[in-house]
């Protein structure tokens, strides 16, 4: 009797097996753009208590059943995307009326000691217009690579757009001869990366930028150094934004045997960006 009991055991376990073995698969599943690490957190709650799903580079491995599996590869069909294309432009020297833009974004960082980069707040949906300024006695020289600038990204990867700067540095030369040592003092021009990361991401019909100015100074020894800084700028696709304008301090003299003059003012270079997408 106790034989026969432990038999009847073995066959309903084993049925129970089959059972579940019936109602749950295994499948691998090639991802074509993502990676399983990327997306194995947004549909591992469509497994079931009893599923899993795990993976190794582009390849998922999904134990679940035959109803949520299909339920997974229609969310996977809809994520796993080809990443869009777009291109960044980018225009300096130009007017905010020629562009008719408000600017939304906020940031301020210091160049130095003598100077600061200040990107105006935005607490609202409608922002008002803000300005970058590089201010100091070591930025009188500026040129800039070009009024128009463009860049091709795929969407969530990293441009960097330059604005040219040149700083001037003071650099001593020490001869020796028979007469003793002679020095030569001569200034040179170091370029300085100046600039900001854009980092664009699409939602909806809305661009999402994280701007990060980086803004190159040199210090007393002449070393170069950098600050940086980060905020987000809303957008739609195609739409000018007004990051900001560098505003260069100009100090002017000029002496003569019977005169003397100054000149002060300052050069304003504004910059806008907009972000398309290639179709």
């Amino acid at each position: 009797m106790k034989r026969i009991f432990t038999l009847l055991v073995i066959i309903s376990f084993l049925f129970a097996i089959q059972a579940y073995s019936d109602t749950t698969i295994i499948e691998v599943i090639e991802l074509h753009y993502q990676t399983a690490d990327e997306i194995i957190d947004i549909i591992k709650p469509f497994a079931g208590t009893d599923g899993t799903i795990s993976g190794i580079g582009s390849n998922l491995i999904i134990k679940t059943t035959p109803e949520n599996l299909s339920e997974i590869k229609k969310i996977i069909k809809k994520i796993d995307i080809a990443p869009r294309q777009l291109i960044i432009t980018v225009k300096q020297n130009v007017t905010s009326d020629q562009l008719d833009r408000e600017v939304s974004a906020s940031s301020s960082i210091n160049i130095g000691e003598n100077g600061r980069v200040t990107i105006g707040d935005c607490k609202s949906n409608r922002c008002g217009r803000s300005k970058v300024s590089v201010n100091g006695a070591n930025t009188n020289k500026f040129q800039h690579t070009g009024d128009v600038q463009q860049i091709k990204v795929i969407e969530g990867g990293q441009a960097f757009i330059q604005i040219g700067m040149s700083v001037p540095s003071k650099e001593q030369t020490i001869f020796q001869n028979r007469h003793g040592f002679t020095v030569n003092t001569e200034t040179i021009y170091r370029d300085v990366t100046s600039g900001f990361y854009v980092l664009p991401r699409i939602k909806g019909e809305q661009v999402i930028m994280e701007i990060m100015p980086k803004q190159g100074y040199l210090d007393n020894l002449g070393s170069i150094h950098n600050r940086e800084a980060f905020t987000k700028v809303n957008c739609k696709m195609g739409e000018w934004v007004e990051l900001g304008s560098i505003v260069q301090e100009t100090s002017k003299k000029q002496n003569g045997i019977n005169s003397f003059s100054n000149h002060n003012g300052n050069v304003n270079h504004k910059i806008f960006v907009k972000v398309d997408e290639i179709k």
